[in-house]
C-alpha cells in the first residue's frame, strides 16, 4: 500500500471513530445513524466531500451521502418523524 493511500485510511477511520464517538452511530455500510445532521460538518472537516446533499425522507428521515478520501461512497441519516 503506497505511503498516501495509507495516509488516507487512517484519517478515514479517524473520521469513523469521531461519528461513533459524537453521534453513537450504529455502524451500518454504506449508511450510519445519527444524532446530529450537523454530523456531516465533521466529514467534510476530515476531508469528505458531499455526494448527494441532505433530502427528507418524509415521515422518516433526513438522509445524505458522502465520499471518503479513498473514493467510497456513503450516507448518514437522522431518523425525524417530522422530516418532509
Amino acid at each position: 500500500m503506497c505511503g498516501s493511500r495509507r495516509k488516507t485510511t487512517q484519517n478515514y477511520l479517524t473520521a469513523l471513530q469521531l461519528l461513533n464517538a459524537i453521534g453513537k452511530t450504529r455502524l451500518r455500510k454504506p449508511e450510519f445513524e445519527i444524532r446530529s445532521y450537523t454530523t456531516s460538518k465533521l466529514i467534510l472537516e476530515h476531508g469528505g466531500q458531499i455526494a448527494m446533499a441532505k433530502f427528507a425522507v418524509p415521515g422518516k428521515c433526513w438522509q445524505g451521502y458522502f465520499v471518503d478520501l479513498d473514493n467510497n461512497t456513503f450516507g448518514i441519516f437522522e431518523v425525524n418523524e417530522k422530516a418532509r
